[in-house]
C-alpha cells in the first residue's frame, strides 16, 4: 500500500494482488500490507489527543467541536472539497452536453454533418468517467478520514477510562461511546462538504434552468426549499432520538455488564429472573426508541424519492400553460437531468449531511463530557519511615464519588496499622470494606480526617484484568521481554511450576 504507484490508487488496483492471495488460501496477518505511519494507530492517537490539549489550553471551556474544527483545517483534509466542487461541476456539463445533443438531433438533417453530434456525445462520456474517478476518490479519502477520527477519539476514551477514580462504574458509558458514538464520524466525514456545495450547486444549478428553459423552471424549482426544510426538521428529530437511544444504551449496557461480572452471585441468589427482566425492559425501550428514528429515516427516503417527480411534473405544467404548450424533448431531458442532479444533492446528500453533523454533534458532547471528567491524580509517595506505622487514620470521612451530598462510604474512621503486620479487614455487604482499600490508595478525596500512609503501596485487586493473548503477553503488559528478570520473576511466584502443565507453556492463549 504505501509503495503503490499512482496508477494504481487511480485505477483501484492495488488491493488486487491481496484480494487474489485470499481467494487461493485464508489470509494471515503478515500477508497484509504495512500501513503508511501517518494513518497508524499510534500516529491517530497522538494526533486526536494534540488536538485536544490544544484546545484545553487556549480554552477555560474546552470544546471537542471547535478542537477537531481546528485539526480539520490544520490538518488539509478539507482539500476533499474541491473534489466535491469539481464533481458537481461535471455533473452539471453533463446536462449541459445532453440538452445540445438532443437539440442537435432534434434541428440537423441528414445531410448535416455528425461531427457536433459526436462531440457533445464524447463529452457526456468524458464528464462520466471524470465523475467516475472523482467520486471513488472522494469517498475512499472521506471514509478514511472518518475512520481517522474514530480511531483517535476510542484511543482517547480508553486513556481517559485509564486515569479515572474507582468507584466511578462507566463500562456500559464507555461501551456506547466507543461503539455508537465514535461510529458517527464516519458519515458526517462523507456528507459535511455537501452542507456547503449543495446549495451552491442548488443556485448554479437553478440559475442555468431559468436560463434555458425561463420563468417555468424557476416556479416549479423553488419547491426543492421546502422539501430541504422538512428534511431539516427531520434532521432536528434525529438528533433527539439520537440522545434518547444513547442514553437508554448506557444503561442497559451497564446492567448487561453487572450481571456478567456477577453472574456466579446472581445465580446463587436467584435473580436470574430480575436482571432478566430488566435487561429486557430496557433493550425494549431501546427498540422502541430506534425504530422511532427508522421510521423519521423512512418520512425522508419517502420525501427523496418524492422530489423529482413532484418537481419536474411542476416544471413541466409551468412550461405548458406560460409558453403557450410547447414543451420539446430538450426541455424534458434537461429539466429532467437538472432536477436529478439536485435531487442526489439536496434532498439526499445535503439531508444525510444535516443528520450525520446533528448526530455528531450529540456524540461529540458526549465524547466531551467523558474527557472533560477529572482524572485520578495519584498523591507523591512518601518515603518509608521504619519508626512510624504503615498505615495511620485519623477521623477519616470520604463520600463515594466524592459527593458529599451522599451518605459517607466511610465516617469517622480511626484506624493504625503498624509495621510487619497482617490485617485482615471483615464484614458484610456495604459495610465499607472496598471504601477503606479506595481511601488507602487515595481514590477517595478526604471530606475530613487524614489519611497517613508509610512508603509505597501494592494492590492486588479481587478480579485479576486478563487480556486475549498469551501468558507471557499478559505478564509483560507491553514492557520489553528480559529473559532473566522474566524467569525470576516468574519462579518467585511459582509460575514456572504452572507453565510446564500448559500444552504451550507461557505461550499459551488465555482471557
Amino acid at each position: 500500500m504505501t509503495s503503490s504507484s499512482w496508477w494504481s490508487w487511480l485505477t483501484w488496483s492495488w488491493p488486487y494482488p491481496l484480494l487474489e492471495l485470499g481467494s487461493t488460501r485464508a489470509l494471515v496477518e503478515t500477508d497484509l500490507p504495512d500501513l503508511p505511519p501517518r494513518i497508524q494507530s499510534s500516529a491517530l492517537s497522538n494526533s486526536f489527543e494534540d488536538a485536544w490539549n490544544i484546545e484545553r489550553s487556549k480554552s477555560k471551556k474546552p470544546s471537542l467541536h471547535r478542537a477537531l474544527l481546528r485539526h480539520y483545517w490544520v490538518s488539509g483534509m478539507w482539500w476533499m472539497h474541491w473534489v466535491v466542487a469539481a464533481e458537481e461541476a461535471f455533473r452539471v456539463f453533463q446536462a449541459f452536453a445532453l440538452s445540445r445533443l438532443i437539440e442537435h438531433f432534434m434541428t440537423s438533417s441528414s445531410s448535416d454533418s455528425s461531427a457536433e453530434g459526436w462531440m457533445w456525445a464524447t463529452m457526456i462520456l468524458s464528464g462520466s468517467v471524470a465523475n467516475l474517478f472523482m467520486h471513488h476518490i472522494y469517498y475512499f479519502f472521506t471514509w478514511l478520514y472518518g475512520m481517522q477520527y474514530k480511531n483517535g477519539a476510542i484511543s482517547q476514551i480508553y486513556k481517559k477510562s485509564l486515569k479515572m477514580k474507582a468507584g466511578q462504574d462507566v463500562t456500559g458509558h464507555v461501551m456506547s461511546l466507543t461503539s455508537n458514538d465514535s461510529d458517527r464520524f464516519m458519515l458526517a466525514s462523507i456528507f459535511i462538504p455537501y452542507l456547503f456545495w449543495g446549495p451552491v450547486e442548488m443556485l448554479v444549478v437553478g440559475s442555468y434552468g431559468v436560463y434555458r428553459l425561463g420563468p417555468a423552471f424557476l416556479v416549479g424549482y423553488s419547491m426543492v426549499i421546502p422539501f430541504v426544510f422538512f428534511q431539516h426538521k427531520l434532521s432536528d428529530k434525529f438528533k433527539t432520538v439520537r440522545s434518547a437511544v444513547a442514553a437508554i444504551t448506557d444503561k442497559r449496557v451497564a446492567l448487561l455488564g453487572q450481571a456478567i461480572v456477577g453472574v456466579r452471585l446472581m445465580k446463587m441468589s436467584g435473580w436470574e429472573n430480575s436482571f432478566s427482566e430488566r435487561i429486557t425492559g430496557l433493550r425494549a425501550e431501546e427498540v422502541k426508541a430506534t425504530w422511532g428514528g427508522r421510521k423519521l429515516n423512512g418520512y425522508n427516503e419517502a420525501l427523496f424519492f418524492c422530489c423529482n417527480v413532484v418537481i419536474s411534473a411542476v416544471i413541466f405544467t409551468c412550461k405548458l400553460f406560460m409558453d403557450g404548450g410547447e414543451l420539446t424533448p430538450s426541455d424534458v431531458f434537461l429539466t429532467m437531468t437538472l432536477v436529478n442532479i439536485v435531487q442526489f444533492t439536496m434532498t439526499k446528500f445535503f439531508a444525510l449531511g444535516i443528520q450525520g453533523v446533528s448526530e455528531l454533534n450529540v456524540s461529540l458532547a458526549r465524547i466531551e463530557a467523558f474527557l472533560l471528567t477529572p482524572d485520578y491524580t495519584p498523591p507523591p509517595v512518601a518515603e518509608h519511615n521504619p519508626g512510624k506505622p504503615s498505615i495511620v487514620l485519623s477521623d477519616l470521612t470520604t463520600h463515594w464519588l466524592d459527593d458529599t451530598s451522599t451518605p459517607p462510604a466511610l465516617d469517622g474512621l480511626n484506624l493504625v496499622v503498624e509495621q510487619n503486620s497482617l490485617t485482615c479487614v471483615l464484614g458484610p455487604v456495604g459495610s465499607g470494606k472496598s471504601a477503606l482499600l479506595l481511601a488507602l490508595l487515595r481514590e477517595f478525596e478526604v471530606a475530613k480526617g487524614s489519611v497517613d500512609v508509610n512508603g509505597s503501596v501494592a494492590y492486588a485487586a479481587q478480579q485479576p484484568f486478563i487480556l486475549s493473548a498469551t501468558v507471557q503477553e499478559n505478564i509483560l503488559f507491553g514492557k520489553a521481554w528480559d529473559k532473566d528478570k522474566y524467569d525470576e520473576i516468574c519462579a518467585a511466584v511459582g509460575l514456572d511450576v504452572d507453565f510446564k502443565r500448559l500444552l504451550d507453556g507461557d505461550m499459551t492463549m488465555i482471557g
